[in-house]
């Protein structure tokens, strides 16, 4: 008999209602689907790709560059996915794509992209007690990716929330000839970035009935592919506690955002950075106030999730064997020495950014420094950091020498790749057309990701493709239309004008 859980919450939290109700609603519906079967029995089972997909490796490299990125764990990569591989069998649905990921985040919950793609922080790898948790896990995900869910309204609503609201930091912008932005810059706007990814687990964009049906959909995976249906069940029991981690963690990542930005939106205009920083709050009508209040939940509450799935259980599987929880192999990767290593190095990153943002330059040296061991040397989250604390203390060697070190790791970031090139130009080098046309080919392996297009347009122009560079401003302000996305400007002069003190700017903030 299948245990039930006593203390129940929502398996993932959904996101802010960016739309009306009725139109989340509106844009998605179960057409078709009765309680009579189990929906595995009535899904079409040849995957077709959502509109919004971009292929699953262009969506990898995108967030390999959101936030600190990916994790490097391959022994847990290795294991994850043959997990996934499993439920896709099972599932019986032809040509499903995407691989599961761990993401250099400290918040719970996961998420599955448009291309199939599954993220999961490694915080939660560490909460899960078994394989077959971790299978309920990605069943859940897996069956959002199945029926399309990335089509809703609210999926997409909540995307273009996330990168209106990156874009805007990466365009704050000091110019050095239009190309260089301040250090320090950099390092505030890294920072903000970094806090605001965990928006994307947190409030991952799905609707009521969405999660319902994924609930339902995952519990047919789990079964299907041999893992005891409990585990989803006990999974259930941990999401109170996620839950309630998530919301302390949203609260304090919200503070800092609105003693960094709060009195910026006070003032009317009286400077060019007012002017600036107001501006782009008002983009795409967004501003600070809405993004931090924007978290209306469109779900049932946890209970009425909870006995739903419980009543479609009873219903379909009263009578389903439940194998014992596989642990020991689990324990041995997922929960193992190198997992805690990997993410007690990731906690203490995330104290160091905090640090880094509060001015703290000897505070968050003394945690980065901590971050580092053999283990974890090669992570684009200790080395990002790292690269942004050398940057804003000037050390241009030690700059050097963390922007190579995380270029060879497993999952480097674009921001890596830009620094690269940014790094000869500060230091007086000359970037030509081969330079820039490296970084173009790794742009356009990555994606091209919106919010970094006003970092690779100087680059462009300062090697003198003047050509190139007008396309891609064309190709950026046509596909961010309305979106509140600033491409850059064409011309260094106008790229100049935006230049600032970030003395100032900082005093502004406190």
């Amino acid at each position: 008999m299948i245990f039930r859980a006593v203390l129940i919450s929502s398996f993932l939290l959904t996101a802010g209602c960016l739309a009306t109700v009725n139109s989340t609603v509106r844009s998605f519906a179960p057409v078709g689907l009765t309680d009579d079967t189990p929906v595995l029995a009535q899904i079409n089972k040849q995957y077709r790709p959502p509109m919004f997909s971009i292929g699953a490796d262009f969506d990898r490299h995108r967030n390999q560059s959101s936030g600190l990125g990916l994790v490097s764990h391959a022994q847990l990569e290795d294991y994850m996915n043959e997990e996934l591989e499993r439920l896709k069998t099972s599932s019986g649905v032809e040509g499903l794509p995407g691989r599961a990921y761990l993401f250099a985040d400290t918040s719970f919950g996961a998420r599955a992209s448009a291309d199939g793609n599954i993220y999961v922080p490694i915080s939660v790898v560490l909460d899960l007690e078994s394989t077959d948790e971790l299978s309920a896990l990605l069943a859940h995900e897996l069956a959002h990716t199945i029926r399309g869910h990335s089509s809703s309204e609210l999926f997409v609503a909540a995307q273009k929330k996330a990168l209106l609201m990156s874009s805007m930091f990466a365009d704050i912008r000091k110019s050095d000839a239009g190309v260089i932005r301040s250090s320090d810059m950099k390092t505030f706007e890294h920072v903000m970035g970094s806090l605001m990814v965990a928006d994307g687990f947190i409030n991952p964009g799905w609707t009521r009935l969405q999660e319902e049906e994924a609930d339902k959909l995952g519990m047919d995976l789990l079964i299907a592919s041999g893992r005891n249906p409990d585990a989803m069940f006990a999974l259930l029991e941990k999401m109170e506690r996620w839950e309630e981690a998530n919301r302390q963690q949203q609260d304090d990542r919200d503070a800092l955002m609105e003693k960094a930005l709060g009195s910026l939106i006070q003032v009317e205009g009286k400077t060019e950075l007012d002017n600036i920083v107001n501006g782009y709050l008002n983009q795409g009508a967004t501003k600070l106030g809405a993004y931090l209040d924007g978290f209306n939940k469109d779900h049932e509450t946890a209970t009425t999730r909870y006995e739903t799935l419980l009543a479609y259980t009873d219903r379909h599987y009263a009578d389903t064997p439940a194998p014992a929880m596989e642990t020991q192999r689990w324990n041995a990767i997922g929960r193992g020495p190198y997992s805690r290593t990997l993410q007690r190095s990731l906690e203490l990153t995330d104290e160091a950014r905090m640090a880094l943002a509060q001015g703290d330059m000897q505070q968050a040296e003394r945690l980065i420094k901590s971050a580092v061991t053999a283990e974890t040397s090669t992570q684009n989250f200790v080395r990002q950091t790292f690269f942004e604390l050398r940057e804003t203390q000037g050390k241009s060697d030690s700059m050097k020498q963390n922007l190579k070190i995380g270029l060879d790791g497993t999952y480097p970031s674009l921001f890596l790749h830009i620094q690269a090139i940014q790094f000869k130009l500060h230091n007086g080098e000359e970037v030509n057309a081969a330079d820039a046309a490296q970084l173009l080919a790794v742009f356009d392996a990555y994606g091209r990701p919106g919010e970094y297009y006003n970092q690779v347009l100087p680059v462009l122009i300062s090697a003198g493709m003047d050509g190139q560079a007008t396309l891609m401003l064309a190709e950026c302000a046509i596909k961010y239309a309305g979106d509140g996305i600033s491409c850059g400007e064409k011309s260094a002069e106008k790229a100049q004008a935006n230049d600032f003190s970030y003395g100032n700017f900082m005093k502004s903030l406190m």
